[in-house]
């Protein structure tokens, strides 16, 4: 069309710059189209006219002002199609919020699933040591007690304390597998809440376009001026 232009485009990083010489936008003209993006949908100025959409805006630097039939078809056409790129725009973006929110869930998972393995393993050493305290504390009286001619309330007083200690294991033990049952527990939550999180990215991934359609189904975004 012959136009001179330069684009701009609002992303959740930044502001892209694009010019239609393939040159670099100096920081001047960046300024400008960035100021007046929050301007009414068409500004002109002189033979310059910004066109603005939420997510994107053009700045045309050569409007025809010696040919108002063809002005009118450059204000006519613009609107569709930035209105057009501006829905894109907006999908893209939401795309990747989405996809960097689940990679965000994926590593806090393996990092919450890496904690609880680890208490996990823990504890079942712990189990393990104690079981072995309890073996070697029991093979050695009964290697011992028979030689210690001891009195009968002392060997009672033995046999109490082994029966003590044989009760606080078993009840190590079990406190120990309803910890592993609730870290269990926590983990299938885990992985269900990643699951639906899946389910709702795909969901918000398929595109959904609501269109506003002339009598020969194009789809339109026209503003009347």
């Amino acid at each position: 069309m012959e136009l001179k232009c330069t684009m701009m485009i609002k992303g959740r990083a930044g502001n892209l710059f694009y010019s239609s010489s393939h040159n670099s936008v100096s920081p001047m003209e960046s300024e400008l189209i960035s100021a007046l993006a929050a301007e009414k949908r068409f500004f002109d100025f002189d033979c310059r006219t910004q066109i603005n959409y939420p997510n994107i805006s053009l700045l045309i630097k050569n409007m025809p002002l010696g040919d108002m039939e063809r002005y009118g078809r450059i204000k006519d056409f613009f609107p569709a199609m930035l209105s057009t790129a501006d829905i894109k725009i907006e999908q893209i973006q939401s795309q990747l919020a989405v996809a960097q929110q689940m990679n965000e869930t994926r590593e806090a998972f393996a990092v919450v699933a890496g904690i609880l393995e680890t208490i996990k393993s823990g504890l079942e050493t712990n189990q393990k040591q104690s079981v072995k305290i309890l073996r070697n504390m029991l093979m050695e009286l009964d290697n011992n007690l028979p030689r210690m001619a001891l009195d009968e309330d002392q060997e009672q007083y033995i046999l109490d304390r082994v029966d003590r200690a044989i009760e606080d294991a078993h009840q190590a033990i079990s406190a120990n597998e309803k910890i592993n049952e609730s870290f269990q527990a926590v983990l299938e939550s885990l992985q269900d809440l990643l699951f639906k999180q899946q389910q709702l990215q795909a969901l918000l991934l398929t595109p959904v376009v609501d269109e506003v359609q002339d009598d020969e189904g194009y789809q339109m975004d026209i503003e009347l001026f």
